[in-house]
């Protein structure tokens, strides 16, 4: 598990410094946080998704305009063959999978990525979840609970 990745991308998107510099890509609908995550933890809450272990991938891409394929994409699809064949599209994406058991926390994980890349979150379990942007920065906490997957801060 961690991150893998294959290639080069050049940044297909206009890299911008907000006011308090904090930098943004555009993508054609508004503009997307880059991500500077350091570590995840993963923590799986008892007796969730029918007590079965739960499915979680993160991408991180380069280019911009990918997000929205990704956002749109079915959660159950990412983890099968639209998931598989995303990875063989895009090889220069990053991809971080885990498996977490019921009642577990698994990490840190060292997610530093010396890129600017922008990401998305998809939690495979039992009721289908649609994927989630990844905003947050620094040290992040997944949290996988009845309703999917949530990204807060480390503790």
């Amino acid at each position: 598990m961690g991150n893998t990745r294959r290639g080069v991308m050049p940044l297909a998107a206009a890299v911008l410094s907000a006011g308090c510099g904090i930098s943004e890509m555009m993508d054609d609908s508004h503009a997307v946080r880059i991500l500077e995550i350091d570590t995840i933890v993963l923590e799986m809450k008892s007796l969730v998704n029918e007590d079965w272990p739960a499915r979680v991938s993160l991408v991180r891409v380069i280019d911009v305009g990918l997000m929205k394929d990704l956002l749109h994409m079915d959660t159950r699809a990412w983890f099968g063959e639209g998931g598989e064949a995303f990875r063989n599209a895009n090889p220069e994406a990053f991809y971080d999978d885990w498996e977490v058991v019921p009642g577990s926390r698994i990490g840190p994980f060292d997610a530093w990525i010396d890129e600017d890349v922008v990401g998305v979150m998809f939690c495979g379990i039992w009721r289908n979840t649609p994927p989630v942007r990844v905003v947050r920065n620094g040290d992040i906490r997944i949290e996988v609970g009845r309703e999917g997957c949530a990204i807060a801060e480390a503790r």
